[in-house]
Formats: structure tokens, C-alpha cells, sequence
């Protein structure tokens, strides 16, 4: 099983009847010193403070954690590794939280978990959560995850004669459905080279068999799909659409209005602790990079080098939600999706910075 390094973990052991926590201060004011952890791990020490000895002498119960229910559309999202990485650095143990992971499938889903109080926490796309406070979802986005397309890409086989986007005008691309994030990828695609193509929504099982039987021309498609093909010298990138200089608030976390006025320091916690780790895989490249081979299922040390390059190492550090890039990612939905309302939404209806340590 994949653990965190011994010296990174906080040592809070219980010797002759009391807890001993000034190894895990020195340690916490150590990580802070080096730059591996935000000054947002100010948030972590009320964990550390809840073990100190009482005035009695009697060795104190250790602090209850407080349930943190994180939904994610789906279960292996590269987008997830650093709360993975919080869990194995102990991070949220030491936020005084516990953060569980709810299995489900698609955006959909993660929405009527929410709706249905059995989440307090999932990811979202910045359209998604205009809409979903539009129609009456009482939630509001509360830090970015990523703004721009991080790892998504156009591929084409390796043996095609494909140089360029200018090859594939008028040729069938393959996404994996709609209203979406593909097709909005795709629709910044189009727009960005100035090229039309024929954009076919095939599902996501499709797409490679499509790919590598030459159904289709080209794929428009995440880093799990992607790079491993590329990775496996199966396919070739032609658009790195991570590489596009436009913020898109691609993913974002969302908290239900519920949890956020109900356990405030809870958000806070889970927010410092899955920032800092973050900012500690970051740092430590090859660390990262066994963390993504064990939870993404990687077995290629390439594609686990080229998941981390393209998409963790991009991953905004403090989680901000400015005005700019909700505009452009609103109105890129409101055309792609043929939903001209859309772009007149105020971002500030369904925003909060609140919970971050800085704000924009």
C-alpha cells in the first residue's frame, strides 16, 4: 500500500499517559519553512491543539473528526489526486476532518447527491453550477479545481498523415457526449483555429476502438484517454488544449449552502488541507507520480510523468474563483450549448471565496 514518507507525517504519539505534540509542531513549523505547505496550514493546527494534555494531567480522548462527504463525477478524476494525496499525508486527519469518498457516475449524479443531502462537497464545471443555482440547487462554488482544459487533447493515430488542426477540417472527431465539458472543449477547439469539423458525440467506450479502427479521424478527449494512448506510442497529440491561454473554469469544488453555514470550519479545513497537498506534490515530482500510478491505475511510469506534467504541475495553488474567467467560461456554454441566458448569469449569485484563506 502506497504511504506517505515517515518524515512528512505529523508523529503524535502517547507516552506515559499523555499526549506528546511538540514533535508534530516542529514538524508542521518545519513543512511551513520549507514552502511545502500554504500559510493556510494555519487551518491544521486546531488538530494538533485538541491533543494537548489537560490541566489535570488525565490523557484527553482524541477529538471526534468531522464527516466531510466528497462526490466526484467519476472515481479515478486526475482532478481527485490531490485530495487523495491529503488523505496519505494525513493532511485532513490533522484539519480535525475525515473526508469520504461517495462513488458515482457522471455530473448528474454528483448534483442529486447534493440535492439529496448525501453529499456536502462534489465537482463541478462553472456552466453546470450557473444552472443548477438556476434551477433552485442550493449550492454555491467555493474554489477552483482548474481553469483551463488540463490534459484534454486531440489525438490522432500514429500512423495518420494528420499535421495539424488544418487536416481535420471538415473530418469526424470524436467526443464522448454533450452539454458537457467535450463538447465545450470542442466548441473552444473550433473557435480558436478558426477551422468547422464534423463533431461526432459517440461515448466515451467508443472512442478509442473508433480511433484505432479508423472510424473516426481524430478524438477530442481527457488525460486518462489521451495520454495513454499517446503514452502507449498508439496515438499523437495534435492540440494540447491545456496549453490554451483562455480560463475556463473547467472544475470547481461546490459545497451545499447546508454544509457551507453548517460546518464552516470543516470547509475551511478540507480546503487548507487539500491546497497544501497540492502544493507538496508539486514539489515532489516522483512522490506524485507513485500516487498517480496507484489510485489512476497506471501502470506506464510514461503516462503517470505525462498525467503529472500536463495536468498536476498546471493545477491552480490557492483555488481563487475571479469574475474573468467565469464570464468567458459562461459565455463559451451559452454558445456552445445554444443557451443564450446563460451568459447574462452573475457570477456572484453562485459564488464564495469565503471559505479560501485569500480572495481575489
Amino acid at each position: 500500500m502506497f504511504r506517505a514518507p515517515e518524515h512528512h507525517r505529523l508523529p503524535l504519539r502517547l507516552m506515559g499517559g499523555t499526549w506528546r505534540v511538540a514533535g508534530a509542531k516542529r514538524a508542521l513549523a518545519s513543512l511551513l519553512a520549507a514552502g511545502l505547505l500554504s500559510t493556510s496550514a494555519a487551518l491544521l493546527q486546531p488538530a494538533l491543539a485538541q491533543t494537548s494534555e489537560p490541566r489535570n494531567g488525565a490523557p484527553s480522548a482524541p477529538a471526534k473528526l468531522q464527516d466531510v462527504r466528497l462526490a466526484f463525477a467519476f472515481t479515478d478524476d486526475i482532478f481527485l489526486a490531490p485530495v487523495v494525496a491529503a488523505e496519505k499525508l494525513e493532511f485532513y486527519a490533522k484539519a480535525g476532518i475525515a473526508v469520504r469518498r461517495i462513488k458515482v457516475r457522471g455530473q448528474a449524479a454528483t448534483l442529486e447527491a447534493l440535492k439529496a443531502g448525501q453529499a456536502d462537497i462534489i465537482d463541478l464545471s462553472g456552466p453546470a453550477a450557473a444552472l443548477a443555482v438556476q434551477d433552485g440547487v442550493q449550492l454555491r462554488l467555493v474554489a477552483t479545481v482548474s481553469e483551463k482544459f488540463l490534459g484534454w487533447s486531440v489525438i490522432v493515430r500514429a500512423d495518420a498523415p494528420v499535421k495539424s488542426l488544418r487536416d481535420l477540417a471538415g473530418k469526424r472527431i470524436g467526443i464522448s457526449g454533450t452539454r458537457g465539458l467535450p463538447d465545450l472543449a470542442a466548441h473552444r477547439m473550433a473557435r480558436r483555429s478558426g477551422q468547422q469539423f464534423e463533431i461526432s458525440a459517440i461515448g466515451a467506450g467508443a472512442l478509442v476502438p473508433g480511433l484505432r479502427d479508423n472510424k473516426i479521424e481524430a478524438v477530442l478527449s481527457s488525460a486518462l484517454v489521451g495520454l495513454r494512448e499517446t503514452a502507449a506510442g498508439r496515438a499523437r497529440i495534435i492540440v494540447d488544449l491545456g496549453r490554451d491561454e483562455a480560463q475556463i473554469v473547467v472544475s470547481a469544488y461546490a459545497a451545499s449552502i447546508a454544509f457551507m453555514e453548517k460546518q464552516p470550519r470543516a470547509l475551511r479545513g478540507f480546503l487548507a488541507a487539500t491546497f497544501n497537498a497540492l502544493a507538496y506534490m508539486k514539489a515532489n515530482r516522483e512522490w506524485s507520480i507513485a500516487l498517480l500510478k496507484e489510485y489512476a491505475h497506471i501502470r506506464e511510469d510514461a503516462f503517470a510523468e505525462k498525467v503529472f506534467d500536463r495536468v498536476i504541475a498546471r493545477m491552480p495553488a490557492d483555488g481563487a474563483l475571479e469574475d474573468a474567467p467565469l464570464h468567458a467560461t459562461l459565455a463559451l456554454a451559452a454558445q456552445a450549448w445554444n443557451l443564450p441566458d446563460l451568459e447574462k448569469a452573475d457570477p456572484r449569485s453562485f459564488i464564495s471565496n469565503d471559505f479560501l484563506t485569500t480572495a481575489p
